[in-house]
């Protein structure tokens, strides 16, 4: 599927489907559509990663908002949508409150 990567991001998304825990499956997703500059399918990857993560149990907060803060980072860089990055910036504080870097995020923005 080296030349196929709609077909790759379908058997990683079945991958983590199957197993939340295959973050490799994940990351090779962000790649590709990264590379491809597919922001609005990166944001759909992002958000069903973030359903898969909070239908899990045990959830896991350091995955949950590490998505959140990376789908906010992708609307205010790429998708250039800041009433979007703003709320996924809000999500990740409510995962963990105290975290600087949200926090900084949202007044840059």
């Amino acid at each position: 599927h080296l030349h196929d990567p709609t077909r790759a991001i379908e058997l990683y998304n079945k991958a983590l489907d199957d197993d939340i825990n295959q973050q490799a499956a994940f990351q090779h997703i962000v790649r590709l559509l990264t590379q491809a500059n597919k922001w609005r399918k990166l944001e759909r990857n992002y958000r069903q990663m973030i359903r898969r993560v909070q239908q899990s149990a045990p959830q896991s907060a350091d995955l949950l908002f590490n998505l959140w803060f990376d789908l906010g980072d992708a609307f205010a860089r790429h998708i250039r949508d800041i009433p979007a990055a703003i709320t996924a910036f809000e999500a990740a504080l409510q995962v963990i409150p105290g975290d600087m870097s949200a926090r900084q995020e949202l007044v840059r923005l």
